[in-house]
Formats: C-alpha cells, sequence, structure tokens
C-alpha cells in the first residue's frame, strides 16, 4: 500500500513538473470557469507554486529539512540505545529534554533574528532559514560520531538549536511570496509535501540501511539531508525578493500620500485617491503591442483590484476579432470579477 502511495505521488509528481516545464497550465482537467470555488483556489496555489522559484526551493528544501530532522527525532532513541548503552526511556529522556530547550530557544531566536535583519534587507527570513541548517547540519555530522557524553550533550544542544533557526522564518517565506487569498492553502500544501517526501521516506530508509550496516552509520544520512536542504534554500535566497511584491515606499504630491512600488516596471500611477475620488490618468500607451497590467498598490488590494491593458498593432483588426488577455493571477484566460462594494 505503501508502495503504491508513494508511485502514485512520485508519478503525478513528474506529470506537474513537465507540464510546467512546458509553460502548460496544471491541472487543465479541473474547472476554471470561477476562481472562488474550492477546485479553483486549489488550482490556482498549485500554479503560483510551479510559477514561483522560491517557492519550490522551500518545498524542495523543506523536504529534505523533514526527512533529515524528523528521521533524527524518530531514530535517536534507538541510536543512542546501541551506541551509548542507554534504554529507550533514559535516551528519549536526554534527547527530550535538551531537544525542547535547544529546539524552543533556536525557534524564538530564528524569528527574532529574521525580523531584525529584515531592516536590512528583504530576504532575511531565508537568509536565516540557509544559515541554521549550514551550521547545523556540520554540528549533527559531528555529534553523531561523539562517544563521549559529556561532549555529547552541548553538541546536540547546538546542533538542534541551530537546526530549528529556520522553524519560523521558513513558513513567513512561504506567505512572503504567496497572495494572501490562497496564503492557506499553499502552506497546506507545503506541510503535506513536506512530509510525504521527507520523514515519510527517512523513517524506513534508516531502517532498511540500518539493517545492512548498522544505526551508526545509516543515520548519517539524516544530518547530510539537512545540509543538501540549506544548499538548495541558499540557491533560493537570490530569488525571494524578485518574487515577494515590489518594496512599497510613500510619495509625497499635493493631495496626500501615494503607495507606489519602487520599481521600473510601473510605467504611469496616479496620485492616491480617496473614497469617493475620481482621477482620469492620460499617457501614450506603449509602442510595443503586448498586454499591460494595471493594478492597484495599496497593500493588499492588488489581490483583487487589477486589470489588463491590451495594446495591439491594428485597433481595426482587433475590433473585427477580438482576443481576450490572460489573467496575471490565473494564466487563464482574462474574466472581469465584479467585486459589490459600499
Amino acid at each position: 500500500l505503501a508502495a503504491g502511495i508513494g508511485l502514485g505521488l512520485a508519478g503525478n509528481l513528474v506529470l506537474v513538473v513537465r507540464a510546467n516545464r512546458r509553460k502548460e497550465t496544471i491541472f487543465d482537467f479541473l474547472p476554471s470557469e470561477s476562481m472562488n470555488d474550492a477546485l479553483g483556489e486549489m488550482r490556482l496555489a498549485v500554479d503560483t507554486v510551479f510559477r514561483t522559484p522560491t517557492l519550490k526551493s522551500l518545498f524542495v528544501g523543506g523536504a529534505l529539512v523533514a526527512f533529515g530532522m524528523n528521521g533524527l527525532v524518530g531514530w535517536a532513541p534507538t541510536f543512542m540505545a546501541r551506541t551509548h548503552g542507554m534504554s529507550l526511556a533514559e535516551g528519549t529522556l536526554l534527547l527530550g529534554k535538551w531537544g525542547l530547550l535547544a529546539g524552543t530557544a533556536g525557534t524564538l531566536a530564528g524569528g527574532f533574528l529574521a525580523d531584525w535583519l529584515g531592516r536590512y534587507t528583504g530576504r532575511s527570513r531565508m537568509i536565516v532559514s540557509t544559515l541554521g541548517l549550514l551550521l547545523g547540519g556540520p554540528l549533527g555530522l559531528w555529534l553523531l560520531a561523539v562517544r563521549d557524553m559529556s561532549l555529547f550533550v552541548p553538541v546536540f544542544a547546538a546542533a538542534f538549536f541551530f537546526l530549528t533557526l529556520y522553524n519560523g522564518p521558513v513558513i513567513a517565506a512561504v506567505f512572503d511570496v504567496v497572495p494572501a487569498r490562497i496564503g492557506a492553502t499553499v502552506m497546506g500544501a507545503y506541510l503535506l509535501f513536506i512530509h510525504v517526501a521527507g520523514d515519510a521516506i527517512a523513517l524506513p530508509l534508516v531502517g532498511f540501511l540500518s539493517d545492512r550496516f548498522g544505526i551508526d552509520r545509516a543515520i548519517f544520512i539524516l544530518p547530510a539531508a539537512s545540509i543538501a536542504g540549506g544548499v538548495v534554500l541558499f540557491f533560493g535566497v537570490r530569488e525571494s525578493l524578485a518574487d515577494m511584491p515590489g518594496p512599497v515606499v510613500f510619495v509625497s504630491n499635493e493631495v496626500g500620500l501615494g503607495i507606489v512600488p519602487d520599481t521600473p516596471l510601473v510605467l504611469q500611477a496616479t496620485r492616491l485617491l480617496l473614497g469617493g475620488e475620481t482621477e482620469r490618468l492620460g499617457f501614450t500607451a506603449p509602442i510595443e503591442p503586448g498586454e499591460y497590467i494595471y493594478v492597484c498598490t495599496f497593500p493588499g488590494h492588488w489581490v483583487r483590484m487589477y486589470g489588463v491593458m491590451l495594446v495591439v498593432p491594428s485597433l481595426e483588426a482587433w475590433e473585427a476579432k477580438p482576443t481576450v488577455p490572460t489573467d496575471p493571477m490565473t494564466g487563464k484566460p482574462f474574466m472581469e470579477r465584479k467585486t459589490a462594494g459600499k
């Protein structure tokens, strides 16, 4: 049963990756008439993951970390019993006590450090996550080679501290690059993926290797996987800023504050309009034919308040045979959605 489920998941993942490489929309068999239904939200979440480099790094890196961390949690008591001569109860108590203290401290420190570093760079959460894994992974390898219990405990505490730095920042990094409307769906997919592709494989694999090479050798694959996860996240650091919404700056004008992303991709913008106000923006359309997105850049409004302006070579030809632009949020033909408001 487990093998069948694993092969089925692997086969579907291969199909999804192939579709993504061919620039096809994932899961075309799902209804797309409305993004407000559950299947539409799932469809949008899957497309978002495969079109966002940072999310790809987070999913793959997270699976490797889950493989390493949760595999260690599952096999550490057995390792302590067979390698250090402790009973399962003694090993579990020792690791549980120091793991709780070091893990709590690491999780809190990771969040604090990421928020502090965020004053200086938008990549802070990915940086802290990567740093913790690349420091904690080698300490984990050293830990498994230590036989002196007076050294084992401080090395274990240090390794667990650094390996848990990523807990808070990596979750925040997901929400940094995901539209708010599908944040919970993407997070659910992230948690499902890292456990199915991570610790669900690690536990039986280490058992298989242990039967053939011994637990003292087989268990080294686990911190090595955490290091590999840190390397994957490292390559995602440079993409993270590009995948976030443009940095918001406040621009003074004669009426109040305008809120526009600080990016050359913004060709035109109006002042900030208050309730009941209107403004007409006049400009010369770009010469290059194509689809140009317009959006409300007030924080949070862009999720629903956006549209597409078409620039065509010949207006007469387009009117004779009109084409529908692509919705930048879904990758599907654009359909006007009106939201009732006061």
